[in-house]
């Protein structure tokens, strides 16, 4: 298979500009880096800047072939801009807007502002089928709140006819593959499109949670430098979306810099040779990262953004 970029666009800008707006969340998952982030000492929260994300919006829509992706290192309906931020991004063209949730904050007053904006997408991490699973793997969580909060913005969207699409999605976490497939099935039938992800340990810090581990699979390059770049929410430029603790910053926006002087960087390009070449090990992180396994160059988020946004 060749690794390279899928168009001459996607070689100028990134196709998929992700926004951690904040690091900070509501639940402490299992399954998730965020709740070491968080538990450790070196933590410190932040809400990223609007004046800083209104510059990356303002850049972005130069670009059509690059969509913004709200998340974050947490819960993205935590900043308190949020709603501003979105509306910033539609009113501006940005096409398609998505955000991931883990949809408990998305009570009937937010889910309107949100449909109200035009956000094209709205994904919820459900990450379980039965409230059973769903309490073993969320933390801090409420099951049937999250069910009501997803009944009420079907029944929003269909009763205003909002062009909004609903996703849902969860973790094919080894051993539980029986009720990914009751997943699927179930959600299928009420949700725009179903996303099953792939397990991983984020790094080693979420690596004991599971009874059984996926199987090995050999090392491929990381699409994420030729698809994607990240705005995190102390206003630096990552390389990695899986970066918990920020230690692939390439560039502060502070500083006025642009997202295109650093996707066409020498530093970039250079890191986009080695993973070629397979020098893992000379880029900061990649070296013992086994996170990769869960991305794919054949079908990953962009494409399924694609589909649910640009039906044939």
């Amino acid at each position: 298979m060749k690794y390279d970029f899928n168009n001459d666009a996607d070689r100028d800008f990134p196709s998929m500009v992700v926004a951690e707006i904040c690091n900070v969340c509501n639940l402490r998952c299992t399954h998730c880096g965020c709740r070491k982030v968080i538990e450790s000492s070196e933590y410190k929260p932040y809400f990223l800047e609007l004046d800083i994300f209104k510059r990356v919006v303002d850049e972005v829509v130069l670009h059509k072939n690059s969509f913004l992706r709200f998340t974050s290192d947490g819960e993205p309906l935590l900043h308190p801009q949020i709603l501003d931020m979105v509306k910033y991004a539609k009113l501006k063209g940005i096409f398609p807007v998505t955000i991931n949730t883990n949809g408990l904050l998305l009570d009937n007053n937010t889910a309107m502002h949100l449909l109200e904006s035009g956000i094209d997408v709205i994904e919820i991490s459900i990450n379980a089928f039965t409230k059973e699973t769903y309490n073993k793997f969320r933390i801090n969580a409420d099951y049937d709140t999250l069910m009501k909060n997803i009944e009420n913005i079907i029944f929003m969207k269909k009763s205003k006819n909002y062009n909004t699409k609903l996703m849902v999605s969860t973790i094919n976490f080894p051993g539980y593959e029986e009720e990914v497939k009751q997943f699927d099935e179930f959600w299928s039938g009420k949700a725009d499109k179903v996303i099953i992800r792939t397990f991983f340990d984020h790094q080693g810090l979420v690596d004991n949670i599971c009874e059984k581990k996926l199987k090995s699979i050999d090392r491929f390059p990381c699409p994420q430098f030729w698809k994607r770049i990240t705005v995190a929410a102390n206003g630096w430029l990552k390389y990695c979306v899986n970066d918990w603790f920020n230690k692939t910053k390439i560039a502060d926006l502070r500083t006025g810099i642009t997202i295109q002087e650093i996707w066409n960087s020498d530093e970039y390009k250079k890191m986009r040779e080695r993973q070629i070449k397979g020098e893992y090990d000379k880029i900061n992180i990649c070296g013992s990262c086994t996170d990769w396994q869960a991305m794919d160059w054949n079908y990953d988020y962009n494409f399924a953004i694609n589909e649910l946004t640009n039906p044939k």
